[in-house]
């Protein structure tokens, strides 16, 4: 008798079906993971601004409508309104007198994917997209 030394094609089909489960359910986790880290660097950078805003407030009874003017320091020059890194684009938006708040949008702000955002004067923070979905998927309130 001839010793055959091998896999079959059925058990190679297995073992190619199993990998395909594994990663149709890993590779979702592993993006929502990835987005999670990219909200932690915006939560820190708003709340940053926002320390600096409390600040700004104590000092003159209103909020700041430019970055320039609060005790922020940033690795990048930001401009009087806007400030961007490789994953948002942050902007001071708002009434400096009464409401103020910071946005971040996730892809430009011209088209952004979501938007994250904390309004000063409420502390309340929110999350705006089209499908609702990645806001959910980040356990952050909907509706600026």
């Amino acid at each position: 008798m001839k010793n055959n030394k091998g896999f079959t094609l059925i058990e190679l089909l297995v073992v190619v079906l199993i990998i395909g489960i594994l990663a149709a359910i890993a590779l979702p986790q592993y993006f929502k993971a990835v987005e999670k880290s990219r909200v932690a660097e915006a939560n820190t950078v708003m709340g940053a601004v926002n320390h600096a805003q409390a600040v700004y407030r104590m000092a003159t009874s209103l909020y700041s409508e430019d970055f320039e003017e609060l005790d922020v320091e940033f690795n990048t020059a930001a401009s009087s309104s806007s400030y961007s890194t490789d994953n948002f684009e942050y902007e001071l938006d708002g009434t400096a007198a009464s409401t103020a708040r910071i946005v971040a949008y996730r892809g430009g702000s011209t088209n952004p994917q979501y938007t994250l955002g904390l309004i000063y004067s409420s502390g309340a923070r929110c999350c705006t997209d089209g499908s609702q979905s990645i806001c959910a998927s980040l356990n952050i309130p909907t509706g600026c």
